[in-house]
C-alpha cells in the first residue's frame, strides 16, 4: 500500500501573492510508519511540537527565539529534516495555480473549482494515483485540513470518480487529517512551501533554494503541474462542455 500526503501552500487572499500551490510526496506505508518514529525523535531533539516550514524561515513560532536558534542549530535541523524525509524514498508531485489567471476568471467559473487550492489538490490526487497505478499498488490520500480544503476529500473523491479516469482505480481512500497530529504532513509542507517558493524564480539554474534543489534530487521523476490562463481556459472549456450535455457539478 502506497500513501500520499498532501499540502497547501501560499495564501490565495493576498494580493501581493503570485502563486498558491499544494504539493506532497508519495511512498510505501512501511517506509511512513519508519519516518513517523524517526520525525518524533527528531521533533523532540528539538524542543518543538511539529516542523513548519514557513514559520522556520520566518523565524516564527516556536522558531521566533533567535538566541535558541543560531543560524548553526538551524542548519543542522534542516539538514536532519531532509535527510529524514530522503529515507522514505519520496514520489514527488505537485501544483501549482497562478493567481492571476485565477483572478481572470468569472464568478460562475471560480465556482466550478471552488477555490484555487481545489483543482490543485484533485491534480496531486491524480499524479499521486497515478505513480500507484504504474506500479500496481493501491494508494490512500490525505489532505492537510486546512479551511482551504476542509471538507473537500469527498467532493474530490466524487470528482474523481465520475471523471472514470484509470487511474482511479488504484485509490483506496482519500480523508483530511491534521498536520500537527498526522507526521508525514510536515514533509508536504517542506516540499509545496519550496515549490511555491520555486515558482517565483527566473534563473532555475541558480536561484533555486538549497532545500528545493535537495528535494530534486530525490525523485528524479518529479512532477509539478502549472495552471497558468491557458490552462485554467482548457479547464473551463471541459466543464461548460460537461454541464451542456446535462452534467451537474
Amino acid at each position: 500500500m502506497l500513501q500520499g500526503y498532501w499540502d497547501e501552500s501560499g495564501d490565495a487572499h493576498d494580493p501581493n501573492v503570485h502563486y498558491v500551490c499544494v504539493g506532497g510526496m508519495v511512498a510505501s506505508e512501511e517506509r511512513w510508519r519508519a519516518f513517523e518514529e524517526e520525525w518524533k525523535v527528531l521533533l523532540d531533539e528539538y524542543g518543538i511540537t511539529h516542523f513548519h516550514m514557513r514559520a522556520f524561515t520566518a523565524w516564527q513560532g516556536e522558531f521566533k527565539n533567535r538566541a535558541v536558534w543560531p543560524e548553526t542549530r538551524r542548519r543542522e535541523l534542516l539538514t536532519k529534516v531532509l535527510l529524514a524525509i530522503g529515507r522514505t524514498q519520496p514520489r514527488l508531485c505537485g501544483a501549482i495555480m497562478v493567481l492571476s489567471a485565477w483572478r481572470g476568471l468569472t464568478d460562475d467559473e471560480r465556482s466550478w473549482f471552488l477555490n484555487p487550492y481545489f483543482p490543485c489538490a484533485g491534480e496531486c490526487v491524480r499524479l499521486g494515483s497515478i505513480r500507484a497505478d504504474v506500479e500496481r499498488e493501491k494508494i490512500q490520500h490525505y489532505l492537510d485540513h486546512t479551511p482551504a480544503l476542509a471538507g473537500r476529500a469527498k467532493y474530490l473523491w466524487r470528482a474523481i470518480k465520475e471523471g472514470k479516469a484509470k487511474e482511479a482505480r488504484a485509490i483506496e481512500s482519500i480523508e483530511t487529517k491534521d498536520m500537527k497530529s498526522c507526521l508525514p504532513l510536515q514533509t508536504a509542507d517542506v516540499w509545496a512551501y519550496e515549490v511555491t517558493k520555486g515558482a517565483r524564480m527566473t534563473d532555475a539554474s541558480t536561484q533555486l533554494r538549497y532545500p528545493l534543489r535537495v528535494l530534486l534530487r530525490l525523485d528524479p521523476r518529479a512532477w509539478v503541474s502549472y495552471f497558468d490562463a491557458i490552462q485554467l481556459r482548457a479547464q473551463c472549456d471541459g466543464v461548460r462542455r460537461y454541464l451542456d450535455s446535462g452534467g451537474t457539478l
